[in-house]
């Protein structure tokens, strides 16, 4: 064998361990970190969402005092 053609089997050596790296990647990344960071993503938009009404939501109590004009016996 030629020193080019042991370099180019070589360059193709590394070039395979690279896509196989690539592929083993992101056979994890599917599996594993993809619905991690989907989970955290809906679960802080969730809690968020209900964090923001909680701060933001106004309650108010009413009294109503029985009167002739609440209970419908006003007179004109």
């Amino acid at each position: 064998m030629t020193p080019t053609t042991i370099f180019f089997l070589g360059l193709l050596d590394y070039l395979s361990e690279l896509i196989q790296l690539t592929y083993e990647m992101g056979v994890f990344t599917r599996k594993y970190i993809l619905p991690v960071v989907l989970f955290v993503i809906l679960s802080v938009h969730f809690y968020s969402n209900k964090l923001w009404d909680k701060l933001t939501s106004q309650s108010f109590i009413i009294s109503v005092r029985n009167t002739p004009l609440t209970t419908g016996l006003s007179y004109c």
